[in-house]
């Protein structure tokens, strides 16, 4: 079970902000109340479980937790997540830093500040704004909806920007049949049409019209579903109470039913007066000058029965001379292009005036169709949502009034929001200065506390393997004055000479040591084949250097490889010499093979040779200050500890194999190029 000290114990029982504790694995150590409220957790059993499932974090932050870990401190914000749909949004920022335990396992600490408060009050003037608006909308749409939508025409409005401020359900399902999309209030109109390229531009052709001051009827075919249809729109400008236009509307009807009786009409005499009594509408069979031909039996707009109107002139009866003139221009329109040609008038009648919608149809052989149609009804609607549409912007503009006085209280709210959020970034800056104190005086502690192990170590080993071949040469030089026996000489002479080269060899260490230590990085372009030969030449003297055969083999590319030649010197010298003195005597054939393998990126640097070897069970202390693995060494068990404190200087990494005592070793050393 993980000890955490009662520092860590108390942060996690009284921070009001959440503190969560993971180790190397990125498990769940510890967390506190808040961060279960911050996170909505309510299980209680959460131990050991994985951070990135556990918590809503980003899985793109996963390495930055791993380096964490290693040491970083990092601050993260703008983190948010959802639980539910009926859920606020919740905002968070995160500071991560490093932490040490007692018992020396490295974990990583997050605090995580909620700031949804904040983010929720900064956007809430924004929020007010558009509850607001809809509040208005709603007021003038729930008039409306009764209006619109009892009609069978396909009513619409747009603000100037193109927006659909109104609609009714048949012109959303003319939409949906027609673009298979599904509109709402503030739906972009060309938008809509995106799909169909001719038909946006089209349409915003007609608008602009519109939107400039003018009215416009026509009458569109369209395809819709594989079917022929014929729309009569008119679309009118819109405009509020103080004569600022706001928008325009549309009202189209569906006269397809009616087109295609005309064309019968036109396209089979016989047919003509059967069709003409029929038509829904009011319709006239005149001649080139004007003189009634045939009525409709649909006469409800004129109070003559058809038999006193068959015959006469149109020119005959109580009409305004304005109309009249206006008809024998028509017919005339009519006769000369053949094509269809509108004229809308009102008429006095009864208790109120009539809007009449005419279309003059030249069908051939003397005849002019005439298409009465009652379209008061319409003009009326048409007033009446321009009216609804005014009253709505007058609300928005009153809206706007109250919006600006309520931007002016909340600016000032915003003010002192703004001078709080201060003063908590200043409390926040504080706190994390303390954090990264607290984190430094750890890593120095911790730094001092193996610096005075290795200190001791290094005054005790040092005295010892410094005293102990003086020890031994001043025997020997005992020996040399009582010894009678003048041919032994020598033989202590190469005793003394074993003694100050392993003293000698020592002191060599203890000066690798101080210089990886002490010396400055140097980075200088490096010739690998002659640093190899260098250590070479210079172990050439060494013992039994002559009893083993060294192959090299340098690997090199088109890439200049940079480093620290000082400490690239040490870290081979001290493996090759290695490889030399712990030869296996026993056998016959002795090697060492050197290969040095230069990459763009690194250097790969290994040596295999087929000497004594390492036990196994002895691997993973050979790194450790004057650790030997043999009791054959005579070496001040500084070697592998001083080359891995080098390696380590220099980023790289090494990698020591043996199978066995008497099996030889492999040894593997990566060094990255240090190029600029």
């Amino acid at each position: 079970m993980l000890y955490l000290p009662d520092a860590l114990n108390i942060l996690l029982k009284n921070s009001f902000d959440g503190v969560v504790v993971f180790n190397q694995n990125l498990e769940l150590v510890a967390m506190n109340e808040a961060s279960k409220e911050i996170f909505l957790l309510e299980d209680d059993c959460l131990k050991n479980s994985p951070i990135f499932e556990l918590l809503p974090l980003n899985p793109d932050l996963i390495n930055v937790f791993r380096q964490v870990i290693f040491g970083e401190s990092l601050q993260i914000k703008s983190q948010s997540f959802r639980k539910s749909k009926t859920r606020l949004k919740t905002y968070f920022h995160l500071n991560l830093c490093h932490y040490t335990s007692p018992d020396g396992t490295n974990l990583g600490l997050m605090i995580v500040k909620d700031i949804s408060e904040s983010v929720y009050k900064e956007h809430s003037i924004t929020k007010k704004r558009l509850k607001d608006a809809l509040k208005a909308f709603d007021f003038g749409n729930d008039r409306l909806k009764h209006i619109i939508n009892s009609c069978e025409e396909l009513i619409m409005a747009i603000d100037t920007q193109f927006h659909i401020t109104l609609y009714n359900h048949h012109f959303k399902n003319y939409i949906f049949q027609k673009t298979g999309l599904q509109i709402h209030i503030g739906s972009h109109l060309l938008k809509i049409f995106e799909a169909f390229p001719e038909e946006q531009q089209r349409i915003k052709a007609r608008w602009e019209k519109v939107l400039k001051g003018e009215n416009l009827q026509m009458i569109d075919q369209e395809i819709i579903n594989g079917e022929i249809f014929y729309l009569d729109s008119n679309v009118n400008l819109v405009k509020n109470q103080e004569g600022k236009i706001i928008g325009g509307s549309q009202i189209t009807r569906d006269i397809t039913k009616s087109k295609h009786a005309e064309q019968q009409l036109k396209d089979s005499e016989a047919q003509k007066s059967a069709l003409v009594h029929a038509f829904p509408d009011m319709i006239f069979q005149l001649d080139y000058e004007g003189r009634i031909i045939d009525v409709s039996d649909n006469n409800e707009l004129i109070p003559y029965p058809n038999t006193k109107m068959v015959g006469r002139n149109v020119l005959d009866f109580a009409i305004p001379k304005k109309i009249k003139n206006r008809f024998l221009n028509l017919i005339a329109q009519a006769k000369n292009s053949q094509e269809v040609a509108f004229y809308e008038f009102e008429i006095p009648m009864f208790r109120q005036s009539h809007v009449f919608e005419t279309r003059f149809i030249n069908s051939g052989e003397n005849r002019i169709l005439v298409i009465v149609r009652d379209i008061t009804k319409r003009r009326y609607e048409e007033h009446k949502v321009k009216e609804l549409l005014s009253q709505a912007q007058l609300l928005n503009e009153n809206l706007e009034t109250q919006n600006q006085k309520l931007a002016q209280q909340e600016e000032k709210l915003a003010q002192v929001n703004l001078h709080l959020r201060q003063q908590n970034q200043t409390l926040e800056q504080a706190k994390d200065d303390l954090l990264h104190s607290q984190n430094q005086l750890q890593e120095t502690l911790k730094t001092l506390e193996e610096r005075n192990f290795e200190l001791d170590q290094f005054v005790y080993k040092t005295s010892h393997d410094l005293r102990s071949p003086l020890s031994s040469v001043l025997g020997i030089i005992h020996l040399l004055n009582i010894e009678p026996d003048a041919e032994r000489i020598p033989e202590y002479i190469n005793r003394i000479e074993g003694r100050i080269l392993r003293l000698d060899d020592f002191i060599q260490s203890m000066l690798h040591y101080s210089r990886n230590n002490r010396a400055e990085a140097k980075i200088q372009l490096i010739h690998l084949d002659e640093l190899v030969d260098e250590c070479l030449e210079d172990l050439k003297f060494y013992k039994n250097f002559d009893q083993v055969e060294i192959n090299s083999q340098i690997i090199v590319d088109d890439t200049d490889f940079c480093s620290d030649l000082l400490r690239l010197k040490i870290i081979f010298a001290n493996l090759i010499s290695n490889a030399i003195k712990y030869q296996d005597f026993d056998k016959t054939q002795r090697h060492i093979n050197i290969i040095v393998q230069a990459k763009k990126e690194k250097i790969v640097f290994s040596i295999d040779d087929n000497g004594i070897g390492i036990a196994p069970e002895y691997l993973e202390n050979i790194y450790n200050m004057f650790f030997r693995a043999t009791e054959a060494s005579e070496g001040s068990g500084l070697g592998l500890y001083i080359v891995k404190q080098t390696i380590d200087k220099l980023q790289g990494i090494i990698q020591i194999k043996s199978e066995g005592l008497g099996k030889g070793l492999q040894v593997q050393v990566e060094i990255p190029n240090l190029k600029v």
